[in-house]
């Protein structure tokens, strides 16, 4: 897996960001077919194609580009979400962090937890969930800040409406 990224790179993200906007879905053939390019669409399904298989992503760096293409700079709206579904015999359950812009959650940061959904009140089990700092990592000056990937905690299990806030505001500048 290859971790270096350059300009190409940056903007084959840029391109898949705004595509994921338009087509709303994670399709890859669907994808390429509303690429903002002048390549054909088999070029950009392989393109997609080979920058997944090959490329390790970086999720602060991913975190910092969807801000940048946001095009509002003052306070958001951050959503948490966990979602549960089977495949097979196996749960899958994901813990994530979204900014909502213009109705439409972006996903910055997620956590793959172990196990199916959160046990009922009073079995243990630990929740990962963001901290409630805005923070934290900028990679240069004057960029957005975005939350770290490395502000990901462990919380004690709750049971929902507990005094869970599932949505508050933080600033990008």
């Amino acid at each position: 897996m290859r971790k270096n990224i350059n300009l190409a790179h940056i903007k084959l993200i840029s391109l898949f960001i705004a595509a994921l906007c338009k087509a709303k879905t994670v399709c890859f053939s669907l994808l390429s077919t509303v690429f903002d390019s002048s390549v054909k669409f088999a070029s950009c399904l392989l393109r997609i194609q080979r920058f997944f298989a090959e490329f390790d992503l970086d999720r602060d760096l991913v975190a910092r580009v969807i801000f940048r293409l946001l095009p509002v700079k003052g306070p958001l709206c951050r959503a948490i979400d966990r979602t549960n579904w089977r495949f097979g015999s196996t749960d899958i359950n994901i813990f994530m962090l979204a900014v909502v812009y213009d109705g439409v959650a972006y996903p910055l940061l997620f956590s793959m937890l172990p196990k199916k959904a959160p046990p009922t009140r009073g079995r243990g089990s630990n929740l990962c969930t963001i901290s409630s700092t805005p923070s934290a990592s900028s990679n240069t000056a004057g960029s957005p800040k975005v939350p770290s990937a490395t502000v990901w905690t462990s919380l004690p299990s709750f049971s929902p409406g507990e005094g869970m806030n599932t949505t508050s505001r933080f600033s990008t500048s």
